[in-house]
């Protein structure tokens, strides 16, 4: 299939915004003081130091990324939204990844009393095939998770920087429930998190730049997998 890859020229309609009005402060992060964009990195790329050196390429782009859209969120305040939501988007890329380096092809899968072997696994898994013997795995962020900890690829007292997640959890649970683990409750609430910023409500979510920078951190965390 031919793709055209040739930029759109259109005519300018005179409503475009100069080079010196995009990179005024948002008048939000006006609010912090002295923060120039130099504080907001030196966050991000502190976290970054963490990272583990045997990261796949593909998800230490995506958490550059994340962390650029952090970075631009002192010229646009909803880009600390955004960078969030990268952050977690890469969580479920390196499981994603973990599990197809821990669980290679071929899978036998299962579906309705049929069976069949496949090398491909994810459009499967979605359309309610089963790998043999993981009968409750079925491939969405939340499953990839509970895979995660179910193996100890996440430690059980993994720090928990983002607040959100915290206080999503004690919402939802009543104290006689919250007997779990921090890397539990991660795997409940990280996929929420995601899923409630992929399908907002009647309101766009306005984080700030700690939700921002705390979700690359916690990304970093979890992403830091444990050998298998």
């Amino acid at each position: 299939m031919y793709y055209d890859v040739t930029f759109p020229v259109c005519k300018r309609t005179g409503y475009e915004e100069p080079i010196q009005k995009l990179i005024e402060p948002n008048s939000r992060i006006l609010s912090y003081g002295s923060l120039a964009p130099e504080d907001i990195q030196s966050c991000f790329l502190e976290a970054e130091q963490k990272l583990s050196p045997n990261i796949p390429t593909e998800v230490r782009e995506r958490l550059i990324v994340a962390r650029k859209l952090g970075t631009y969120g002192y010229f646009q305040w909803e880009f600390f939204t955004v960078s969030l939501f990268w952050s977690l988007t890469a969580i479920e890329m390196a499981l994603r990844n973990k599990f197809s380096h821990n669980c290679p092809p071929p899978y036998t899968l299962v579906k309705k009393g049929k069976t069949r072997c496949e090398s491909e696994l994810w459009r499967f898994l979605f359309t309610g095939w089963r790998i043999q013997g993981m009968n409750c795995f079925n491939g969405r962020f939340r499953s990839l998770m509970d895979w995660a900890v179910e193996n100890e690829l996440i430690p059980l007292n993994i720090p928990i920087y983002l607040e959100e997640l915290l206080h999503s959890f004690d919402n939802k649970f009543p104290v006689a429930e919250k007997q779990n683990t921090r890397a539990q409750i991660l795997a409940r609430e990280i996929p929420s998190l995601r899923n409630e910023l992929t399908h907002p409500n009647v309101y766009n979510i306005m984080l700030i730049a700690k939700s921002a920078i705390d979700g690359y951190r916690q990304a970093i965390e979890v992403i830091n997998l444990k050998p298998a």
